[in-house]
């Protein structure tokens, strides 16, 4: 989030991509890491920098297994978007292998698995809840915007958690939120083993078992 997106599919974020956040959040991550970083001639430090995480126990993802529960499958965007992600597992071995490395002082990664699209990541959640029917849709970028917009007005109003805004649906509207885990596979070899279809098949046994879903 404090990177930004990437311009294209083409130009995916590094460790070397001048920072562009988009929402106050991201804003303030990255104001949170120069401060890390002017600390780095007092302290070792490491900053690692994680793309979407999933697994068992995440609110965030839950109600799109609800709503694949519901049968229904609403794609966001009219066209292909792209997003990186890593199982919560692989964040925390990543994490302390950084942590433990004396190469890694003073220094950047990314840790992430992979990137895919929102059709890939609800077909691949229907086949791990094997819901195999449903009803397939768009939402234009526009109409989740205005939608973030409200649920974050009645949020205020109400003095609401705000789960759903604007800057959550801004960030969610976004075609490139992809990153490379290059650097780390080569300084560290270090590449999260979890595939996605069995990080999601993990994550809706845990809803189930815990009664979530």
């Amino acid at each position: 989030t404090a990177s930004g997106p990437a311009p294209t599919i083409n130009s995916v974020t590094d460790e070397s991509s001048i920072p562009n956040p988009i929402t106050a959040y991201g804003k303030s991550k990255l104001e949170a890491e120069k401060i890390v970083l002017e600390m780095s001639s007092k302290v070792p430090v490491t900053i690692i920098k994680a793309p979407a995480v999933y697994g068992p126990r995440d609110t965030s993802i839950l109600p799109f297994f609800k709503m694949l529960d519901a049968g229904l499958m609403g794609i966001i965007g009219c066209k292909e978007k792209y997003f990186s992600v890593i199982y919560v597992a692989d964040l925390v071995d990543g994490s302390i292998l950084t942590a433990e490395s004396d190469s890694t002082v003073n220094n950047t990664f990314f840790l992430v698995k992979e990137f895919c699209t929102w059709e890939f990541a609800l077909s691949t959640i229907a086949k791990a809840m094997k819901k195999n029917q449903h009803i397939k849709f768009r939402i234009p970028d526009t109409i989740l915007l205005l939608l973030g917009s409200i649920s974050g007005m009645i949020g205020n109003l109400f003095n609401l958690p705000g789960v759903f805004n604007y800057e959550k649906s801004l960030d969610l509207v976004q075609n490139y939120w992809i990153c490379s885990a290059n650097k780390i596979i080569k300084e560290l070899n270090y590449s999260p083993p979890t595939k996605f279809e069995d990080g999601m098949r993990e994550t809706y046994l845990w809803y189930k078992q815990n009664n979530w879903l």
